[in-house]
């Protein structure tokens, strides 16, 4: 008989990791199994990358600066287009999985298998057009390494001599490139951190909607939020070495389980203090 759930409303990282770990340990093999699919994307990436290697765009050799611009060009748009292409085969699976975790942390029990497909048979032009809308931000922000790699080319043709000067000017910049990369990617996993979660669990809402509850929680929240994914690192580097046995056995259900806590938590909050969302 399942437990009855009781939701945590308040932030307590140790209390997520406590239940998520009792949970676990309940019904072990069904999480296990939810863990193993979870890692069917990775077959995805895996053609993607055989595809890059296997059918290289060759660079030209003694090009202009206009072909080599449009030689990198090319390059980032078939990167970005192959990875839309494989989020968008494993949208309805990924969101499927976090409805599967999320749906155990209510019932407090192991969630029906069919949740994990579940957007292969329901809702999925719905969960296309949620992903490619999260994707394609994602690509946005991506497109800074192209300006980094464009910079980098432009002055490789100027024709300008090199002098110590001219390489500290050039280094600084594409360090501060670098810098603005690094932490708007950061920014925008932080505020749609929770976004498959709402998604999952608010089959009343837009895209537009869901959005903007992931922009509600993320406000004043990032820094929990990169606490509570950091405080997985240790596990993660397991999962690494183990080439991801440690990940399926335990690290993906250990953490998928404490994120639907956590999500929990702030889903109270933030729809207790956004009333005009119920309505």
């Amino acid at each position: 008989m399942a437990k009855t759930f009781t939701p945590v409303t308040e932030y307590d990282r140790a209390g997520f990791k406590y239940r998520a770990k009792s949970l676990f340990k309940a019904n072990e093999g069904a999480y296990i199994t939810a863990a193993l699919l979870s890692l069917l994307p990775l077959l995805g990436t895996a053609v993607s990358l055989f595809v890059t290697l296997k059918f290289p765009l060759d660079a030209p050799s003694g090009a202009a600066l206009g072909g080599m611009l449009l030689y990198r060009l090319a390059s980032f748009l078939r990167s970005q287009a192959l990875g839309f292409a494989v989020a968008m085969i494993f949208a309805p699976l990924t969101l499927g999985v976090t409805r599967y975790f999320l749906n155990a942390v209510k019932k407090s029990a192991a969630a029906e298998p069919g949740d994990i497909f579940y957007y292969y048979k329901n809702e999925l032009k719905r969960a296309l057009g949620f992903y490619a809308r999260l994707q394609l931000r994602y690509i946005a922000i991506a497109s800074i390494n192209l300006g980094y790699t464009l910079v980098s080319v432009l002055f490789a043709y100027s024709g300008m001599r090199v002098t110590p000067t001219s390489s500290f000017m050039l280094g600084l910049f594409l360090l501060i490139l670098s810098a603005v990369n690094i932490i708007a990617t950061l920014r925008l996993q932080l505020t749609y951190f929770f976004a498959a979660a709402f998604f999952t669990d608010s089959p009343d809402r837009s895209p537009k909607q869901v959005f903007e509850l992931c922009w509600q929680a993320a406000w004043a929240r990032r820094w929990q939020m990169f606490v509570f994914g950091l405080s997985f690192m240790g596990w993660f580097l397991l999962a690494g070495i183990t080439v991801l046995i440690a990940g399926v056995m335990y690290v993906i259900p250990y953490y998928q389980l404490s994120y639907s806590y956590y999500f929990i938590s702030v889903k109270h909050q933030v729809i207790k203090r956004q009333k005009p969302f119920e309505e």
